[in-house]
């Protein structure tokens, strides 16, 4: 059937010229998200588009009115400006205030009512603080998410399509291993006993079922070391970590087809694709909730102990016994060929398995979806666990995930990089992989 075009949603930007770099900016990150909405189509208006000799304060008036929500760019001078609070916070009908700057509402300034108007900052941060890097592409993220969160509950529900197809790997057929994967070439196995590392095996031969690939034993340091460029604080001490026991982890991370058969199993909702197509692609928008759901039902399924993995088993396994940025050195002109990011993704998720694999035989840790990992979250690594394991003990309102995503660039895919998130948040640019340990018996 034809597809139904998209519900055109048009804004509005209120700010102050002083904000000019500021905006251009924001502005500038949001736009390849807005381009990737599902239902709605974007539609921008700012006071550079009045035409040269027009009245610009009637075609101020006039867009206000015509808008279907306002940005509003909130910083001490957008407070100070007595056009803004005389001509246009009036008139506005549906807001998103995000603050560039400290800004205080403290009722000094009579803001008609944006005082009571809930701001968005991005962990008590506005968007000036956040350096060039990861944290403020999150920042643009989020606010996209809320964005989009405020059209649903306040506009009326957008048309939809049916997803657009997109091509697939047939059904249970294994990603081609690059030449360092050291995975078989006649595909992968069934059962894991005596399996040497690098061979790839399911538990079950279904389709459904994640393909995982044996680890070897070994022992890393975990963590970047302190002159590493694009470091951040929260990736020390560096510390050395040993995986003394047989594990496997999943070859990719879980798809869309291997989750959508445990919601089809367990009545589930299943997660929206944001229109980019499922199969192959990495399941996104799924809790960390969500993603302990999927590993005990699968435990059940195989007889089994599927798990997340560990924080350490996953860098471990990602940099593969490499100790550069990524797990291929440190030359960021080879992150294209390993990875799916900010600047190759074309704005969204893209099917595992297209990239190289590292030399463990994994896919995807660079990049693609970020993953969510078993560790509690901890500002440091102080007083972490050297043994591999997780580290379960602190703060549970934050879980811990990795490897960066298509949105991201390459600063936040190094295979030290950790971000911490509310175990209850869905992202369109967060899944995760499974894990489980090997036994004698296994």
């Amino acid at each position: 059937m034809p597809a139904v075009p998209k519900q055109v949603v048009r804004y509005f930007v209120s700010y102050a010229h002083t904000d000019g770099s500021l905006k251009k900016e924001l502005l500038g990150r949001l736009r390849p998200l807005f381009a990737s909405a599902r239902a709605y189509r974007f539609e921008g208006w700012q006071d550079g588009d009045i035409p040269l000799g027009t009245d610009w304060h009637e075609r101020i008036q006039a867009a206000i009115e015509m808008c279907d929500f306002s940005l509003l760019l909130v910083s001490p001078a957008f407070l100070a400006s007595e056009y803004i609070r005389e001509h246009e916070l009036s008139k506005f009908r549906r807001v998103v205030p995000v603050a560039l700057g400290l800004v205080p509402l403290d009722g000094s300034i009579d803001l008609r009512g944006l005082e009571r108007t809930q701001m968005f900052l991005h962990e008590g941060k506005p968007f000036s603080q956040y350096p060039q890097g990861p944290d403020k592409e999150r920042f643009v993220t989020d606010l996209f998410i809320k964005i989009i969160h405020t059209l649903k509950a306040s506009l009326p529900p957008p048309l939809t399509s049916e997803p657009v197809p997109v091509p697939a790997v047939s059904a249970g057929s294994a990603p081609q291993a690059s030449a360092t994967a050291g995975a078989p070439s006649e595909g992968p196995r069934t059962g894991a006993s005596s399996l040497s590392p690098g061979t790839v095996f399911r538990d079950l031969d279904h389709p459904w079922c994640p393909e995982l690939v044996v680890l070897p034993q070994g022992r890393f340091m975990m963590g970047s070391p302190e002159e590493e460029p694009g470091r951040f604080d929260r990736e020390g001490p560096q510390h050395e970590v040993v995986i003394a026991y047989r594990m496997a982890m999943g070859r990719t991370p879980v798809t869309f087809a291997e989750y959508d058969r445990f919601c089809d199993a367990t009545d589930k909702i299943k997660p929206e694709d944001q229109g980019w197509g499922r199969d192959r692609r990495p399941v996104i928008n799924v809790s960390w909730q969500d993603a302990q759901g999927y590993v005990q039902w699968l435990s059940d399924q195989t007889g089994k102990a599927y798990r997340l993995p560990s924080e350490a088993e996953w860098e471990y396994a990602c940099r593969a016994a490499g100790s550069g940025r990524w797990c291929f050195g440190d030359d960021e002109q080879q992150l294209g060929q390993y990875a799916w990011f900010g600047g190759n993704s074309g704005g969204r998720s893209q099917p595992v398995g297209e990239k190289l694999a590292n030399p463990f035989g994994l896919y995807d840790l660079h990049g693609n979806v970020w993953e969510w990992v078993e560790d509690c979250g901890h500002d440091r690594y102080s007083g972490a666990p050297l043994d591999g394991s997780a580290w379960m003990s602190g703060d549970n309102s934050r879980r811990v995930a990795r490897g960066g995503s298509w949105v991201n660039f390459p600063r936040g895919l190094r295979a030290a990089f950790r971000d911490l998130v509310a175990p209850e948040i869905r992202d369109f640019a967060l899944g995760f992989r499974v894990a489980r340990t090997l036994n004698l018996d296994s």
